[in-house]
């Protein structure tokens, strides 16, 4: 297994983040076929993917694209001599930190924050 993730890391293939409605959510019209957007990602070689399953909020994407970034990239030096990248493998995680942000702010619904999904490794 970690042979394909270093494949796929030399490819540039390691985290898609889709930050668009409904990138998790396969078609009505073909509920027996599981590639929806984010699946196809992953069928495409991409160790892990951050989609939503239904409609968000327009100001949900950017607030937790952002969110999950800094928490990915906070233990990161990029001035450093021998630059630290993000640790990919706590991507689930990761977001999960950043929806828990937005959970903080008491108008924010269960449905607002419900939506984004992490698929992969």
């Amino acid at each position: 297994m970690r042979e394909t993730h270093d494949a796929h890391s030399s490819r540039g293939l390691s985290l898609a983040f889709l930050s668009a409605c409904e990138t998790a959510q396969a078609h009505v019209k073909t509920p027996d076929e599981a590639m929806h957007l984010a699946a196809t990602f992953l069928f495409a070689g991409f160790s892990g993917v951050v989609g939503t399953m239904w409609t968000m909020a327009d100001s949900d994407g950017p607030q937790i694209t952002d969110k999950f970034y800094q928490h990915l990239f906070k233990n990161c030096d990029a001035d450093a001599k021998s630059p630290t990248l993000p640790d990919l493998s706590k991507a689930a995680e990761t977001l999960h930190l950043a929806v828990a942000e937005l959970r903080k702010d008491p108008q924010v619904t269960f449905m607002r924050w419900v939506p984004f999904v992490y698929y992969g490794l």
